[in-house]
């Protein structure tokens, strides 16, 4: 070692290293010249290589002072280092190339679509995310949410309760609420049972897809007859004992009139649902605010057809179930109709029934021929009466069954093109170099912040390869 080489040794006498090397270990001494040589006091403080005090006896004694701070300065750089490389971390992965950037948001896709597939098909399983919050369990609610529909259609869908409904127990007047049944919000939608949020959200990117305020009244509990004969008498041609299957349509769209308003209260909720989950599980993956701030506005434009293409069905489905040709092949329509039938026989025949002892309760045959005088017009209201409960309750079902199974899952929540589908790595491939770094490209700060992270991170992992 040339005897003139800088020495790190600070004598109480005068603040210049002296001319004479104090350390007795080479490679001690190239550890040192190394440190010093990569700048390391830049990050980490090398004041324990400084001795202050009286002058040691002998070259080896202040060689293992210094060796014994060694430990100290790689505990200091181990410390440092782990801080910087946290701070890097929460940068997230570097995205300044178009390689980069698109590489970054295909693995947050990814992910959200892991999580967005398992909240559809309820493997809840899967993650934990499922369990912070009720309402991330999408297909639950989905299904909870169809079932009120359908109970909302069967209970309060018609205008008129049918005739063997009047005498069922439900003596409530037009417009009076059933306190154990599920309230109706103003937009038509309902505040479900099954849990303690509402499901409908105020928020910009849905507010035109839902449905405007419209109240929903309980069926009128009498009066169904007098309907259909004001409809007949009003509507009627030259027919003779029987009408025209025009009127069939009139009296479907009047007794149905409440689909309109209860579907699109359905589907409304269904699509807050929806949107609702995709704007939480963006929240849950990413962290930067900035960058969610910049993907959202993209992703809501594609989002907001998806929306309106799921209530344009709805309206699909009404056109075909009010305005278009009533039709089925169902079997059980000529099944209803002859119990309808049956049953108004057997109503009409109740008070003249016999109880004896060896036949039970017997009908006179005089009294089943004078049962049955009705003049034309009754006769006819009593049929379009009960062709229309027929035909109502076999196109409730079906109506139900079509919105549930088209709009609602198959546009919105299990359908290969629904929302949750939207982001995707496919989506991401498709956008633009511009558009990528406009929504997950880093600013200038970001920038300098991660090159002086990288430098510093570098220089300490340097400095650890030096002490080893």
């Amino acid at each position: 070692m040339d005897e003139n080489h800088p020495v790190v040794v600070k004598l109480p006498i005068g603040n210049k290293p002296p001319s004479v090397n104090l350390v007795d270990d080479a490679s001690l001494l190239a550890k040192i010249d190394q440190l010093l040589a990569c700048n390391a006091g830049e990050y980490i403080d090398l004041h324990q290589l400084v001795l202050v005090g009286q002058q040691l006896s002998g070259k080896s004694s202040v060689s293992d002072h210094i060796r014994s701070e060694f430990p100290k300065i790689k505990a200091d750089i181990e410390k440092k280092l782990h801080a910087a490389e946290k701070v890097l971390r929460v940068l997230g992965p570097k995205r300044q190339s178009t390689k980069e950037q698109r590489q970054f948001l295909t693995d947050i896709a990814s992910e959200f679509q892991y999580l967005a597939n398992s909240a559809s098909r309820a493997q809840y399983v899967l993650s934990d995310f499922f369990d912070e919050v009720a309402n991330r369990r999408l297909a639950t609610v989905a299904v909870n949410r169809g079932e009120i529909f359908a109970e909302m259609m069967a209970d309060m869908g018609h205008e008129f309760n049918f005739v063997d409904e009047e005498t069922d127990g439900d003596d409530k007047d037009e417009g009076e609420e059933d306190e154990d049944c599920d309230s109706l919000d103003v937009d038509g939608s309902v505040t479900p049972s099954f849990g303690d949020e509402p499901l409908v959200t105020e928020d910009a990117d849905i507010f035109r897809y839902v449905t405007e305020a419209e109240h929903i009244t309980f069926p009128r509990s009498d009066g169904i007859l007098e309907w259909l004969t004001g409809v007949h008498r009003k509507n009627r041609g030259f027919e003779i004992g029987s009408f025209d299957g025009s009127l069939l349509t009139m009296t479907m769209q009047r007794q149905a009139g409440k689909w309109r308003a209860l579907s699109k209260g359905y589907i409304s909720d269904m699509i807050a649902i929806v949107h609702t989950f995709i704007l939480d599980l963006l929240n849950h993956i990413i962290s930067d605010k900035k960058l969610l701030g910049s993907l959202v506005p993209v992703l809501s434009e594609h989002l907001q057809a998806k929306y309106l293409r799921a209530m344009e069905q709805v309206d699909f489905l009404l056109s075909i179930e009010l305005e278009g040709t009533l039709a089925t092949y169902n079997h059980a329509f000529t099944e209803v109709l002859g119990k309808c039938r049956a049953e108004r026989v057997k109503n009409e025949l109740e008070s003249r029934t016999i109880v004896t002892k060896d036949y039970g309760r017997i009908v006179r045959l005089d009294d089943i021929v004078q049962a049955h005088q009705l003049s034309n017009d009754e006769q006819v209201v009593q049929e379009m009466h009960d062709i229309l409960k027929s035909y109502y309750e076999l196109a409730r079902k079906r109506f139900v069954d079509n919105v549930r199974m088209q709009a609602a899952d198959h546009f919105l929540v299990t359908g290969p093109n629904t929302p949750l589908k939207l982001f995707s790595p496919q989506f991401v491939s498709g956008l633009a170099s511009a558009q990528l770094d406009e929504v997950v490209g880093e600013d200038q700060d970001a920038k300098k912040q991660r090159a002086k992270l990288e430098k510093e991170i570098g220089l300490l992992k340097e400095c650890m390869v030096i002490l080893h």
